[in-house]
């Protein structure tokens, strides 16, 4: 849809552009991109430059957005924020700038380094990483972090919750965290998959085994062959911990009372939660060889 001046709109309000069937050359096409803006009754168009000149639509929607910053700050005089002085120059500065910034391939490898790996627990870092690489590396790696659009994130989840809605609820509260990183470190002023929903309702479980369906578990498991199996499963039932501590569990993180009570002890560097955890060993689980 073209506008007044021979303008064409973008994905920017104030951005648009002109083009000229024969202007490179008399033969080639050419566009000439430009920024519109209107502040009381005075509205006024500043070219930016030309495509063949290697003027970009992202030069374009920078210029748009530091004018109108330049403006909000200057609220309390309205007026037409200036133009850069000579707009091959403004955008020389500005590619200059960007350059500083890295692609999102190598901010998620910084992620992975200084976040990932140092501050989350083994099984929750092997996660995101596995998110990372799969989903986010192969779809963004070579733009620049502050390139990355709200609507591109939205598309991802969604293509991931057509077919694993939990999993797309856990790929986003992934790129969130990692853009909030990206904030901290000062590559981002806003994070652009804030107050995006979940695209899939969770319930909490409240399914139980009743007695009838633990002794027939039980029973099942005792003729296991792989024995180490069988005992993790059954620890699992009758303390109801995480199968991850369960199956990391050792004779040492076994304290025994001068009652005779056992207890098994988890430090917090272990559990999901970061608390420790201090679980009674009944009867049945003093039964399993390498507990007692």
């Amino acid at each position: 849809m073209s506008v007044r001046d021979g303008l064409k709109p973008t994905q920017h309000p104030c951005v648009f552009f002109r083009t000229y069937p024969t202007r490179k050359h008399g033969i080639k096409s050419d566009r000439q991109w430009v920024v519109r803006q209107t502040v009381g009754q005075k509205t006024r168009v500043s070219v930016i430059g030309w495509a063949s000149g290697g003027v970009k639509l992202t030069d374009a929607l920078r210029a748009a957005d530091e004018f109108r910053a330049n403006y909000k700050k200057n609220t309390a005089n309205p007026q037409l924020p200036p133009l850069p002085i000579c707009a091959a120059d403004y955008i020389k500065t500005a590619r200059k700038k960007e350059s500083e910034y890295p692609l999102f391939a190598d901010f998620a490898e910084r992620f992975i380094k200084n976040h990932v790996k140092k501050k989350l627990k083994e099984a929750t870092a092997y996660e995101y990483e596995r998110q990372i690489r799969k989903y986010f590396i192969p779809a963004w790696g070579d733009i620049k972090v502050f390139h990355l659009q709200r609507k591109q994130i939205v598309k991802m989840i969604e293509e991931i919750s057509d077919t694993s809605p939990v999993q797309a609820n856990r790929t986003l509260s992934t790129i969130k965290k990692m853009l909030n990183y990206a904030i901290d470190v000062g590559l981002i002023e806003i994070n652009p998959a804030a107050r995006i929903k979940p695209p899939a309702r969770e319930m909490p479980r409240s399914r139980v085994l009743d007695l009838d369906e633990i002794t027939t578990l039980f029973s099942i498991l005792g003729g296991l062959q792989d024995r180490d199996c069988s005992d993790i499963l059954r620890l699992i039932v009758l303390t109801a911990q995480r199968p991850g501590e369960i199956a990391a569990m050792q004779v040492s993180q076994i304290r025994k009372e001068n009652n005779g009570d056992l207890w098994f002890e988890i430090s917090g560097e272990k559990t999901k939660n970061t608390e420790p955890q201090r679980i009674f060993l009944n009867i049945f689980a003093k039964k399993i060889n390498w507990v007692c």
